[in-house]
């Protein structure tokens, strides 16, 4: 059963240098779809430690399109984020506690592993992998008429929608929604028909 484990390594996404410097090694298993990671962490000259970083056991998106579902297989990938809550953390550094939500992102991923993986869950991969696929053809479908109106109106629509996003960014503490998504469009005259989405 622990031979069925997906290893990964990750990163910290924060403004703090310490904590986005943090190495970080993960274990997703796919048994019973439970993750755990630690962080490598360097005691004197000549002795490194893997120390627990979030405690094993049953996560799932905290934000995005697929907010509250359980993390599986096909969610880890090279620039995958993983999303946590850190009221469930409580040896988390006070850095990282100051907001309710933190990420990692993936920045390595054991290939061979991830592989035999899937061949063993094939089927219910196939019906998520199904599911990815329209969310990324309704994606690309919504910036592709997003895009063809930008073009049009110039450099400062894209500049005015940075600062826009960043302003939002900052009162919601980092968290974007959907509502406010198509909000920003309004304001900015950019409405996507719904056929599209």
């Amino acid at each position: 059963m622990l031979s069925n484990k997906l290893r990964f390594d990750g990163r910290v996404i924060s403004r703090n240098g310490r904590d986005a410097c943090r190495e970080l090694i993960g274990f997703f298993f796919a048994y019973d779809k439970s993750l755990t990671i630690y962080e490598y962490r360097q005691f004197g000259k000549n002795r490194t430690n893997a120390l627990p970083f979030i405690q094993k056991g049953v996560y799932g998106h905290q934000h995005g399109q697929k907010k509250g579902k359980q993390y599986r297989l096909n969610d880890f990938y090279v620039g995958a984020d993983l999303t946590f809550l850190t009221l469930h953390h409580p040896g988390l550094p006070e850095s990282i506690k100051r907001k309710p939500v933190f990420t990692i992102r993936v920045t390595n991923i054991d290939v061979t592993a991830r592989a035999f993986l899937k061949v063993v869950d094939t089927e219910l991969e196939e019906h998520c992998i199904k599911q990815d696929d329209d969310a990324k053809r309704i994606y690309q479908n919504v910036q592709d008429k997003l895009k063809e109106k930008v073009i049009k109106r110039g450099v400062r629509i894209v500049t005015g929608l940075g600062k826009y996003f960043r302003e939002l960014e900052k009162k919601q503490n980092g968290v974007l929604t959907k509502a406010d998504f198509k909000n920003t469009l309004k304001v900015f005259r950019l409405e996507v028909p719904e056929q599209v989405c």
